[in-house]
């Protein structure tokens, strides 16, 4: 019973609720979302530091889906392709 109530006082997931609100993390994002989010700020940065054009990043992205395995390339075309 006294390495219980130590416990207690020493472990703070023993709060119930409290502790849950006070360590919640952010939401869990879905693997697609966040590769979208990755590839718009490489892109966001290509616009930046390369000065490129609207037709030459669509020709990178078609570029690089095509180099990634099948199953990355079906998140891709279905979330991404519309950047640019």
């Amino acid at each position: 019973m006294i390495a219980l109530e130590q416990r207690k006082d020493e472990d703070y997931r023993t709060l119930g609720e409290i502790f849950f609100f006070m360590s919640d993390e952010l939401a869990d994002i879905t693997f697609s979302e966040s590769l979208q989010i990755i590839l718009e700020t490489m892109i966001e940065s290509l616009y930046a530091v390369f000065q490129v054009t609207g037709d030459q990043i669509q020709m990178f992205i078609s570029l690089f889906v095509d180099c990634l395995p099948i199953f990355l390339q079906h998140v891709l075309t279905k979330t991404t392709l519309a950047i640019g």
